[in-house]
């Protein structure tokens, strides 16, 4: 059977992973779906909007991928999905998964049924909409780990970080449909997932890529291609206008920020506001906090300069 080919975006959120995700969504074979691990509650039993603009249950591509993962799985539904992934796909527990011996067996074996309806639910997407490459932003680093757990699926991974005050500030921000959270949160949330995705990403060796936003901002042409690089696909087209600048079309992405929605000729830009707007005592708490891996990255500590990142 062929295997399914996943490139999964984990890290923190508010890293910039609509934006890439929807870019990569507009080249030919690749399919965007989104953050694929809210769709059994956001998407399916709240009838959340697809990036369309059409409900769940209206959206021609989600109404029949769910109907076509109902119809070949005897045991699934969408509460029983929620609560193995709820009680599994948790970043803290990625240490603990990849220390104990025989644990990736262990899991396979206990997991089997939410693990086969998980599977036919990339494979009846990627049926669906007739793509090579399925995107999921979910960004989650434990449900990644649940994803390689699947021979059927053929996992790439990239590592997608921003630097921790953007990241806060971000949260800070009001967001149509999104809530807003405090800056101690934010920072341990950036920590303990970018630390675990870099364990994930040891594991994954030549099949997961660290990538910065700021990087991406600099050179989105150059980004996508290393990217498509990463997962072994030589597109004929790209969706660029300029080096800079984007086409985007409507797409299906399940649920993410609210930026999914836009289409149109879209100019890649460095979104520094917080440089400028965010509080003296939200920098020094997060700088404080994250500063060990903001070294490790390259970004500066006693700086604001965005000058000093590139």
């Amino acid at each position: 059977m062929t295997q399914i080919k996943v490139l999964y975006i984990a890290g923190p959120s508010r890293s910039g992973s609509t934006f890439l995700s929807s870019i990569l969504g507009e080249v030919p074979g690749i399919f965007n779906a989104g953050e694929v691990i809210d769709l059994w509650d956001r998407g399916f039993l709240h009838d959340g909007l697809c990036s369309c603009g059409l409900s769940f249950s209206q959206c021609g591509v989600w109404a029949d991928v769910i109907n076509e993962v109902f119809k070949k799985t005897d045991n699934c539904n969408a509460r029983g999905m929620m609560h193995i992934r709820d009680l599994t796909a948790r970043s803290w527990l990625i240490p603990i998964y990849l220390a104990l011996p025989g644990q990736r067996e262990r899991m396979r074996r206990r997991l089997q049924p939410f693990l086969f309806n998980l599977a036919e639910l990339y494979r009846c997407i990627m049926v669906r909409t007739g793509s090579r490459v399925v995107v999921d932003s979910s960004k989650n680093v434990g449900y990644a780990y649940l994803l390689s757990l699947m021979p059927s699926i053929e996992l790439y991974c990239v590592h997608l970080i921003r630097d921790s005050r953007a990241t806060v500030y971000s949260w800070r921000r009001r967001k149509a449909g999104l809530w807003q959270q405090p800056p101690g949160k934010t920072t341990l949330s950036w920590i303990s997932r970018n630390i675990t995705a870099g364990l994930l990403a040891d594991r994954m060796k030549n099949r997961c890529e660290r990538l910065r936003y700021e990087d991406f901002v600099k050179s989105p042409r150059a980004t996508v291609n290393r990217v498509l690089s990463l997962i072994r696909e030589e597109p004929q087209s790209l969706p660029f206008v300029t080096d800079a600048e984007v086409e985007l079309h409507r797409q299906h992405s399940v649920y993410g920020n609210p930026d999914r929605f836009g289409t149109g000729r879209i100019t890649v830009r460095l979104d520094d506001e917080w440089r400028r707007e965010i509080k003296t005592s939200d920098y020094v708490l997060v700088t404080a906090l994250s500063w060990p891996l903001l070294i490790r990255y390259g970004y500066p500590i006693l700086s604001r300069d965005s000058s000093r990142i590139f």
